[in-house]
């Protein structure tokens, strides 16, 4: 699958999932989730790596980029539609935290990007 068609099915996706494109940490989510979808291995190195090449290409520092990208995640998690969700993140879904992580969000999209399980 090209670039182009990761892109367009990732917008569509993270559409469902309300997360707006007016938020700051939009473009930085939809990077990480691609540059993931290239590179699986840097889901195993989120701060050491995938961060930094986020903000790296957005003139930003990786705390910036982690900031901006969980603000994004929850004001999407707080608006969003609750069945949706479950059908992306049932399994990802903590009790406790009552949302995906960052790195469980960004792996997760990346996933269905890679094989195809896009809704």
């Amino acid at each position: 699958m090209n670039e182009q068609t990761y892109e367009q099915q990732l917008d569509r996706m993270l559409a469902e999932l309300s997360v707006s494109k007016r938020l700051f940490g939009y473009p930085m989510l939809r990077r990480a989730v691609l540059l993931v979808a290239e590179r699986p291995a840097l889901i195993g190195a989120v701060t050491k790596e995938l961060y930094p090449l986020v903000a790296a290409e957005f003139g930003m520092v990786p705390h910036q980029v982690e900031g901006a990208i969980r603000r994004a995640l929850v004001s999407a998690w707080e608006k969003g539609d609750k069945m949706v969700q479950k059908v992306y993140f049932d399994h990802t879904i903590s009790a406790k935290r009552g949302r995906p992580t960052n790195a469980e969000f960004i792996a997760d999209l990346a996933e269905r990007l890679r094989s195809g399980r896009v809704f």
